[in-house]
C-alpha cells in the first residue's frame, strides 16, 4: 500500500511539473520558457514565407525577449493562424523578437522581421480575424519591410494618395496600416478589382502624423511598404 502511495505521488509531481521548463532535445537549447512566468496569453499569428501564407509543419516558432525565450509553437499544416502563448512575470510587456525553426533544413534558424511591442500578457493580441503578421525572410534583403511590387505615390502623404501593386488586386485583396511597433491603426482597403491595380485613398486626419506600414495581402501573397503621413 505504502509503494503504491509513493509512487501516485511520484506520478502526480511528474504530472503537474511545467513541460516548458524541459529542454527538448530538438530544439535549439534556449528554447524553453522559464518557470517563474506567472501570466500566460495567446498572441495570435499569421506567418509569411518570403512573402507567402506560411501552413507547413515541422517548423516551430519562438517568442523572446532579449535571448529568454517566452513561448514556443509547433507550426501545424492545416491552420492560415497560429495561436502561440506567451508567458511572462508582468500583465505587459514590450519588445518580443520571433525566431522559427526548421529541423528539416539542417537545423536552420531564421529571423522574423516584426517584433511586438504593448503585449497585454493576461488578455493576449490580435485575434483569428486580425492576427499578428509576421514575415521570414529567407533570402537576406537589404530592406525586408519594402517592397518594389507595392508602392505609395505621392510619398509622404497629405490628402490624397493612390497604392499601386504590381499584382492583380482580387476580391480578397486587404490593406491594412501599422504603426512602427506592430500595432493595427485602420483597414485602408478590402474588396473588388481597381482598375490598373492602384487604390485610390483619402488621407484619415484623426491618424496622428509619422511614419507607418502599409501592409496588403492578395490571397496568399503579402507585401509591406513604409509610409508617412504628414
Amino acid at each position: 500500500m505504502k509503494i503504491k502511495l509513493l509512487l501516485l505521488l511520484i506520478f502526480v509531481s511528474l504530472f503537474s511539473m511545467n513541460t516548458f521548463s524541459k529542454t527538448d532535445d530538438t530544439l535549439p537549447g534556449n528554447w524553453v520558457s522559464p518557470d517563474n512566468m506567472l501570466n500566460t496569453a495567446n498572441a495570435y499569428i499569421k506567418v509569411y514565407k518570403n512573402g507567402t501564407l506560411h501552413t507547413s509543419a515541422g517548423m516551430t516558432l519562438a517568442a523572446f525577449i532579449g535571448t529568454t525565450c517566452r513561448g514556443v509553437k509547433l507550426l501545424s499544416g492545416t491552420r492560415t493562424y497560429f495561436a502561440l502563448p506567451i508567458s511572462s512575470n508582468l500583465s505587459n510587456e514590450s519588445g518580443f523578437t520571433f525566431k522559427l525553426f526548421d529541423p528539416a533544413n539542417g537545423g536552420a534558424i531564421y529571423d522574423i522581421t516584426e517584433t511586438l511591442n504593448n503585449f497585454d500578457c493576461v488578455n493576449g493580441y490580435g485575434s483569428t480575424t486580425s492576427p499578428l503578421l509576421l514575415n521570414i525572410n529567407l533570402t537576406p534583403v537589404n530592406n525586408p519591410t519594402a517592397s518594389t511590387d507595392f508602392s505609395v505615390n505621392p510619398n509622404p502623404v497629405n490628402d490624397v494618395f493612390r497604392l499601386k501593386l504590381n499584382s492583380d488586386i482580387s476580391a480578397n485583396t486587404k490593406i491594412d496600416l501599422f504603426d512602427l511597433q506592430g500595432k493595427f491603426v485602420q483597414t485602408i482597403y478590402s474588396g473588388a478589382a481597381k482598375s490598373n491595380n492602384i487604390v485610390e485613398v483619402n488621407r484619415d486626419k484623426s491618424i496622428s502624423k509619422g511614419m507607418y506600414l502599409l501592409k496588403a495581402i492578395v490571397g496568399e501573397k503579402l507585401y509591406i511598404t513604409k509610409v508617412i503621413l504628414l
